[in-house]
């Protein structure tokens, strides 16, 4: 009774209880740090009642405080394990991320920059400035052929673009490895930023950042690097398939109108035929009218053999066969020469049967049979034609539509778009690795770069104003002498030549060299004589004549005549008159 009495009192009335004692001996629960609330803000870790609480309420206190606490301590596993989950994550991204950047990096480092390399003819013409050596057009060319070049194969021939070529495609696998090794040692030169182009850096860099930038670019991914590769070659196989198209469209049109032409003959040719066989039957029919009339024996003779032919009736002579002019019957006169039957009654000829005692057709008859056999084998002939005709165009139209099913073989994988876009940011990246590539070949290749910038110097043909130092000290004077032939222009020259201390005459040939020679010695001046048959050499001679390729460089003259300076401009001989023109003094 008394606990239970103690159960329903206020807990203050007993001071000295033992639930009291453990309460007091806490914290106040005037402290707000320590207060135990049971909100979802702050709770205490320790359970502190009210003065005023029975021990019911104690209890029902206590225990709803500690479900609290395991509740909050399940949220804040539960939490603590979702930020596990995110950092493991992020990590796991950060991981992949890594990974696809290095992945994306190999595949441009392996794949996507040797086939740049080696394709693209800018970047060939780049390097090759770099290391002072001018590219040839030959060389530009054989790299811009839209083919991959393959570095292990060899296609030397001999001439400076051939072997500038060579050694370029034989660095660019070492230069791979060396991206694929250590891309970040590598120096690249800074790119300068131009107005307007934000996407460029000023800062030192590293490789990377040009793969990276290529690997924006698309080059990252295998798979487009061989859509891009593919695409150079399907864009010139397409735009040969087009020209193919195109023919066969022209040959079809020609085709058609060739046979308009010959149904135009043929549609003339048969009203021709039907205007003949009119004219036929109409004739036909006035000989009938004709016979009626006339006795059924008379005498009839022939003027043109001068004798007398005796016939029953002129039917029979109608239409009886006359082997002199190698025709039969009216019928068989007139017969349809495709199926071989007779057409008598379609010309108005009625098939009869022939005279015993022979009988002539009349000459007009027989001139309209000879003009209607010429009529059908030009009929024949058309209908021949037209029938061709038509097969070659049904053939054609076959090809054609053939060929236009291969468009889809054609059709590319990479859009216009796509293709000119990847093209020119590769293009711009790429030459900033072209003077990293230049230090990297003039290291495998130094002693080969160094002979090539000598032989280059020496065989520089873009600057013909340094060839002769010598020749451009002096003060010359060229006078050209213009004119139609016979007009005095070589006559001139000469007066000139004469008149001068020291002369020399350069001519095409070696006739017109031995003639001024013979001129020259006739009027009594010391000449030499210098062709590729003959060397004639005079004591104390003043003038020369020679053929234009053996023009002497090495001594002053006062007159120098070029003949036939026009030949300047030929194929095989034009560097004769160039030197000539250049180097003379």
């Amino acid at each position: 009774r008394q606990y239970q009495q103690r159960r329903h009192r206020p807990l203050a009335l007993f001071p000295a209880s033992r639930a009291w004692r453990s309460f007091s001996s806490a914290t106040s629960p005037q402290d707000p740090s320590q207060h135990n609330a049971c909100s979802d803000d702050t709770i205490t870790k320790d359970f502190i009642p009210e003065p005023h609480m029975t021990l019911q309420q104690v209890h029902e206190a206590r225990q709803a405080h500690e479900q609290r606490l395991a509740q909050l301590k399940a949220e804040e596993r539960v939490r603590a394990h979702e930020e596990l989950q995110a950092q493991q994550a992020e990590a796991s991204r950060r991981r992949k991320a890594e990974r696809a950047l290095a992945t994306s990096r190999m595949n441009v480092a392996k794949y996507a920059v040797p086939y740049l390399l080696s394709t693209r003819s800018d970047l060939f013409a780049s390097v090759m400035a770099e290391l002072e050596i001018s590219s040839s057009a030959g060389a530009a060319e054989g790299m811009a052929s839209g083919h991959h070049v393959d570095p292990t194969s060899s296609n030397d021939d001999g001439s400076p673009a051939a072997q500038y070529k060579g050694i370029y495609v034989d660095s660019i696998p070492s230069f791979v490895q060396q991206l694929l090794g250590a891309p970040e040692t590598l120096s690249i030169i800074p790119l300068s930023k131009e107005p307007g182009d934000i996407d460029r850096f000023t800062d030192t860099c590293s490789a990377n950042i040009l793969l990276d930038r290529l690997s924006d670019a698309g080059f990252g991914d295998a798979q487009f690097i061989k859509h891009h590769r593919q695409n150079r070659k399907t864009k010139s196989d397409y735009a040969r398939y087009l020209q193919r198209v195109k023919r066969k469209i022209v040959d079809l049109e020609s085709r058609k109108r060739k046979l308009l032409l010959f149904e135009s003959n043929l549609s003339s040719v048969e009203k021709e035929v039907e205007e003949v066989e009119n004219e036929l039957k109409d004739l036909i029919q006035m000989e009938r009218i004709e016979i009626t009339e006339e006795e059924p024996v008379q005498e009839t003779s022939s003027k043109e053999a001068g004798t007398s032919i005796k016939v029953s009736s002129l039917t029979s002579m109608r239409d009886s066969p006359t082997k002199l002019l190698g025709f039969g019957s009216a019928a068989s006169a007139v017969e349809d020469p495709k199926d071989g039957s007779a057409s008598g009654e379609e010309a108005g000829v009625e098939p009869t049967q022939t005279g015993t005692d022979g009988s002539m057709l009349s000459p007009a008859r027989i001139r309209l049979h000879r003009r209607l056999r010429k009529l059908y084998r030009r009929l024949e002939k058309h209908e021949k034609s037209v029938m061709q005709g038509t097969q070659a165009i049904e053939g054609a139209e076959r090809q054609l539509e053939k060929l236009k099913k291969e468009k889809e073989k054609y059709q590319p994988v990479l859009t216009d778009e796509q293709y000119d876009t990847a093209a020119a940011l590769a293009g711009d990246t790429m030459k900033y690795f072209c003077p990293t590539f230049a230090r990297h070949l003039h290291g495998r290749h130094e002693q080969l770069i160094e002979r090539y910038r000598i032989l280059d110097a020496q065989t520089d043909l873009t600057k013909p104003q340094d060839w002769y130092p010598r020749a451009r000290l002096d003060r010359r004077k060229i006078i050209y002498h213009g004119g139609p032939t016979n007009s005095g222009k070589t006559w001139t020259a000469l007066q000139r030549l004469k008149e001068a201390n020291r002369g020399l005459y350069l001519g095409p040939l070696r006739l017109l060299a031995a003639e001024i020679y013979e001129q020259l010695t006739s009027e009594g001046i010391y000449c030499n004589l210098f062709t590729g048959q003959e060397k004639k050499e005079i004591p104390f001679a003043t003038h020369s004549a020679a053929t234009v390729e053996l023009a002497s460089l090495d001594r002053d003259f006062d007159v120098v005549v070029i003949d036939e300076i026009q030949m300047i401009s030929d194929e095989f001989r034009g560097w004769a008159w160039t030197r000539a023109l250049l180097g003379l003094r």
